[in-house]
C-alpha cells in the first residue's frame, strides 16, 4: 500500500514538473478580399493579416496557384506578432466574375490550412446587349430590324460619335434606348441594325464600327452574320433569367442547338463566369444538342451577365455566342 502511494506521488510530481508543449496559433480576421465591381485591367495587391496567438513561431507555406503569387511568408511569425500576406495577381481582370483561392499551410496543429479568397467582378467600359454578334436568316422574306443597346460603365454621359458599316446592304441608325428602372439614362445608347433586300443570298459577315466618347473604349466592333438554314442555330439566342430570391441558390435554363440540314458535332462549351455551369447533351442522331445552363450566384448577389460560347464543326458557324442576364436578390 505504501509503495502504491509513493508511486502515485512521484507520478504527480513528474506531471507537475513537465513543461507544457508550446504551439503556434494562427488567426486571420478576414480570409476574403473583395475587390468589388471594377473595370477590366490590372488588379492591385490583396492584403491579409495573419496573427500568431500562440507561444511558438508560426510557419506559413503558401501554395501559389491560379495566377496569384504571395509575399510575406518568408520568415516565421513570432508569438504575439501580426504579419501581412500580400497576394499579387499575375494577369489583369477580364469581364465577368473572378474568384480565386490560395491555400496557405501552417504548423498550427488546430488550423493546419488557411484558405484566402479573392473576388472581383469585371465590368467592361461599354457593355453590349444582346452581345457583339447579331445573326440574320438568309431564307426569311422579311428581316426585322434588331436593336443593339450600349451601356457605359466609364462615362456619366455616353455619346455615339460615328457609325460605319462594312457592307452597303447593312443600315444603322441611333434610336432611343430602353433604360432599365433606376438606371442613369445618360449611360445608355441604342443602335438599330437592319438589312436591305440587296443582301447576299449566301452566307456573309459584315462589321459595324461604332465610335464613342468613352476613353477606354472609343471604338465598339459588332459582327453581323447572314446564316443559311443549314447552319447551327441556338434557341433561344439569349437567356434572360427570372429574378432569383435571397433564398434561391440557383436558376436553370435550357438552350437547344439545331441544324436543319445534316448532323453536326459539339466541340466544346465555355462560359465567361465560373458561376455558370453547363451540362451538354448531344442527341445520338447528331441533329440537335441541349445545353442545361445553371447559374449559381453564391455570395455575389446583384445583377449578373455573361456569355456562353459554343464551338461546333459547322464551317458556316463554328462559334456561337449566347449572352445571358439576370439578377440575384
Amino acid at each position: 500500500m505504501r509503495s502504491s502511494r509513493v508511486a502515485l506521488f512521484l507520478l504527480a510530481a513528474l506531471s507537475w514538473a513537465a513543461p507544457c508543449v508550446a504551439h503556434p496559433r494562427a488567426q486571420c480576421d478576414s480570409t476574403r478580399w473583395d475587390y468589388g465591381d471594377r473595370l477590366p485591367g490590372p488588379l492591385p495587391p490583396a492584403e491579409f493579416r495573419i496573427a500568431n496567438r500562440g507561444d511558438a513561431p508560426l510557419v506559413l507555406r503558401p501554395q501559389p496557384c491560379c495566377g496569384f503569387s504571395v509575399t510575406g511568408a518568408e520568415a516565421p511569425i513570432r508569438p504575439g506578432e501580426t504579419r501581412r500576406l500580400i497576394a499579387h495577381a499575375a494577369h489583369p481582370l477580364g469581364e465577368g466574375l473572378l474568384r480565386k483561392t490560395i491555400r496557405v499551410l501552417t504548423n498550427d496543429p488546430t488550423v493546419p490550412e488557411l484558405q484566402l479568397e479573392m473576388v472581383a467582378m469585371g465590368k467592361s467600359p461599354i457593355q453590349l446587349f444582346p452581345g457583339d454578334e447579331l445573326t440574320v436568316p438568309l431564307d426569311a422574306e422579311i428581316v426585322a430590324p434588331q436593336t443593339l443597346t450600349l451601356c457605359c460603365n466609364d462615362e456619366p454621359e455616353l455619346k455615339i460619335t460615328s457609325i460605319r458599316c462594312s457592307a452597303p446592304y447593312v443600315h444603322c441608325k441611333e434610336v432611343a434606348p430602353v433604360v432599365p428602372e433606376k438606371e442613369t439614362p445618360g449611360r445608355y445608347r441604342a443602335v438599330e441594325v437592319s438589312v436591305t433586300a440587296g443582301a447576299p443570298q449566301t452566307p456573309y459577315e459584315a462589321v459595324i464600327l461604332l465610335g464613342t466618347n468613352c476613353r477606354r473604349r472609343p471604338l465598339v466592333k459588332l459582327h453581323l452574320y447572314g446564316l443559311s438554314p443549314e447552319s447551327v442555330t441556338a434557341q433561344p439566342p439569349r437567356l434572360d433569367f427570372d429574378p432569383l430570391g435571397a433564398n434561391e441558390a440557383s436558376a436553370t435554363r435550357v438552350v437547344t442547338l439545331t441544324r436543319a440540314m445534316g448532323p453536326f458535332k459539339l466541340l466544346g462549351v465555355t462560359t465567361s463566369d465560373p458561376r455558370m455551369e453547363i451540362a451538354a447533351r448531344m442527341d445520338p442522331s447528331g441533329m440537335f444538342a441541349e445545353l442545361m445552363a445553371t447559374f449559381r450566384p453564391g455570395r455575389q448577389r446583384g445583377a449578373f451577365h455573361g456569355t456562353i460560347t459554343v464551338r461546333t464543326n459547322d464551317p458556316e458557324r463554328p462559334r456561337i455566342v449566347i449572352p445571358y442576364t439576370g439578377e440575384a436578390g
